[in-house]
């Protein structure tokens, strides 16, 4: 689906282009706008949804108006949807434009002129509007393209620095996999949309640029890279003559090609059917990846590019600088499993792949399981850690560290290895070695931080949350943002503004669908805050996949509970808590949860019942029977 909304991102940019090329004024005698409406007549459907879109048109003497009605249902992740579309499309005679329509189901108003203009034996609607909605105002491009009797395209494109994200729909009478796919000829259509906007005496640069820019991407969706890499080159190169490098529009295209040549790299070394001069052509946009990005962590591409190739020495070299790079990839182990053991190396062979299965998520992925048949292939007879015995995992994971000292990872997952066997002192320094060699990378600091609310001062508590909010803050990824929020939630005693915390979790509530990890979170946050009243409207832990996020829930709700003079209640729930805790981690070195390292689990949770115990009372013990670590 997202390729087809970029596709058809293109096709709006060309239905534009074709406006301006052709200079003519469509009369209404020609298309006129019940004409227009009657082609709608009957039943579309839409790519991307399975669902029927009906249309009836009518006109209205008053006003002037033209209603059309859409009854909109679908079946869309498993679940029914129903919407009705209410379109007013007012006719102007004197400027021969359509002037309003709204989308009344999606609390939308657009208000514009639409110019009727000849496409082929066809016609477009086209025309740039304000439209408002609950998100505010923005100023889009709004193009309808009758390619022919059976199929048209919407595209809804806000302008540059308008807000927004462009609306986009693909329509079909007979179902879009039945008709000829057009949209493979987007290429022509963009290139035609440069060459005349060349050769145009004013022309804008940073137009034909976007044009251009656009062209690579769907030369991308093609999977020809080398021409997509060519087009961007030479848009860098128009570029440098006239900008900085400092400038964004060249970081974007430099951006632009490491994509291109880091996705062309790995696609043509994954394909098991690719030639060795197809390989070539990897290794070189791997390179050329490496020298654009040399900071990257996905320098390791050379070295699939080399093992692919035959030359394991080279791959061998490319792989373990590779390790020196930020936040490596779990599958990047396995590639050094395979490395090593065709260099012979058999004992680091299965130490690497050991570190790559425990951070892999077999099943989530298909991806990873491609990766994991690969390795197992190559190695034969892998290891299984689970049934390896302490000493022989602790000899996997230092055989691992001392060749690649640089993987973060190698110090992550020993780290949880001691912290399983209660060796907190020793999972602490492997965790903080962990953040060292990759800052950004959450998991290591959240580790960090877990043992240190634990186990540590308050002074030490308080330095890693700052720590981590410094960090966290403000990231683009909301799931680190709200992992930061819990941590610094989780601490009871921290410099960081509460209230601040609280404005982080609703900023990520109201762009991503609610959670119970969210609302956990934004419940932690709320009890900081003393608003022990909304703690208890807040958090829901229906639905939780993590014990983590059930178990946290449940001890800060029956803290509010308590706080609000409900002592049984507060009593009831943490009993409850308790009881699901020793059934699902009694101890961190049982089986291995998802999602995060079990004694880190372990740590955060026990954090949460001290505090718990020591509020609401009433127990012998505040800690969870897990005597063995203790």
């Amino acid at each position: 689906m997202t390729r087809l909304l970029t596709l058809l991102t293109f096709l709006g940019a060309f239905a534009m282009s074709n406006v301006q090329s052709n200079g003519q004024e469509a009369s209404p005698k020609q298309v006129t706008h019940q004409q227009a409406m009657d082609y709608f007549a009957g039943s579309w459907r839409g790519t991307g949804v399975q669902g029927t879109y009906e249309y009836t048109g009518r006109e209205s003497a008053e006003w002037d108006l033209h209603h059309t009605i859409m009854s909109h249902r679908t079946e869309f992740f498993g679940k029914n949807f129903a919407h009705t579309l209410l379109l007013i499309q007012k006719w102007d005679p004197q400027q021969k434009k359509i002037a309003e329509h709204q989308f009344a189901s999606w609390g939308v108003y657009r208000k514009g002129a639409y110019d009727v203009v000849p496409h082929g034996d066809w016609f477009q609607l086209v025309g740039v509007c304000d439209q408002t909605g609950d998100d505010g105002t923005r100023t889009a491009i709004n193009v309808i393209t009758i390619h022919d009797e059976n199929h048209y395209t919407f595209a809804g494109v806000p302008k540059l620095g308008s807000p927004g994200a462009p609306m986009l729909e693909d329509y079909s009478r007979e179902g879009v996999a039945s008709r000829e796919d057009r949209s493979n000829r987007t290429d022509e259509y963009l290139q035609e949309a440069i060459e005349y906007l060349e050769a145009q005496p004013n022309a804008n640069p940073a137009e034909i640029a976007t044009l251009k820019l656009a062209l690579g991407r769907f030369l991308l969706y093609q999977d020809k890279y080398v021409d997509a890499i060519e087009v961007f080159e030479k848009v860098l190169a128009q570029q440098t003559e006239r900008l900085t490098p400092e400038d964004t529009d060249v970081a974007k295209t430099i951006d632009a090609i490491v994509g291109a040549c880091r996705g062309g790299a790995y696609n043509l070394c994954m394909d098991t059917a690719t030639n060795a001069d197809d390989l070539s052509v990897a290794l070189g946009m791997a390179t050329k990846a490496a020298e654009l990005a040399p900071d990257d962590q996905r320098i390791w591409l050379q070295a699939f590019a080399h093992y692919r190739l035959g030359d394991n020495k080279a791959a061998q070299l490319a792989i373990r600088d590779s390790g020196s790079k930020d936040d490596v990839w779990a599958a990047v182990l396995l590639l050094a499993a395979m490395i090593e053991n065709k260099s012979g190396n058999t004992e680091l062979s299965r130490a690497t792949y050991m570190i790559g299965a425990e951070l892999g998520d077999k099943g989530q992925s298909a991806e990873w399981d491609k990766w994991m048949a690969m390795a197992q292939q190559a190695l034969g007879d892998p290891p299984d850690y689970a049934q390896m015995d302490n000493n022989a995992r602790l000899a996997s994971y230092e055989k691992a560290i001392q060749v690649y000292p640089s993987f973060s990872h190698a110090y992550r997952m020993r780290g949880r290895f001691y912290g399983g066997l209660g060796q907190w002192d020793k999972a602490l320094a492997d965790y903080r070695k962990a953040a060292e060699l990759s800052p950004n990378v959450l998991r290591h600091r959240e580790g960090e931080a877990a043992i240190l609310l634990y186990r540590g001062t308050p002074e030490e508590q308080n330095t890693v949350c700052q720590k981590l909010f410094q960090q966290w803050a403000d990231s683009t990824n909301p799931s680190s943002r709200m992992d930061m929020v819990l941590m610094s939630s989780l601490c009871s005693d921290t410099d960081i503004d509460r209230l601040r915390l609280t404005e982080i979790a609703d900023e990520v509530l109201a762009n991503i669908e609610t959670r119970a990890f969210l609302t956990v979170a934004k419940g932690m946050t709320l009890y900081r805050l003393k608003r022990y009243q909304d703690v208890v409207k807040t958090i829901s832990t229906e639905g939780t996949v993590n014990p983590k996020d059930l178990l946290l829930g449940q001890t800060f709700l029956a803290m509010a509970h308590k706080q609000l003079g409900h002592d049984d209640r507060a009593r009831q729930i943490l009993n409850h808590a308790r009881a699901v805790a020793e059934q699902q981690i009694p101890t961190p070195d049982g089986t291995p949860l998802q999602y995060q390292d079990r004694p880190i689990i372990w740590c955060m949770v026990q954090t949460a019942f001290r505090e718990a115990e020591q509020l609401i009372g009433g127990a012998e013990d505040s800690r969870l029977e897990a005597a063995a670590v203790q």
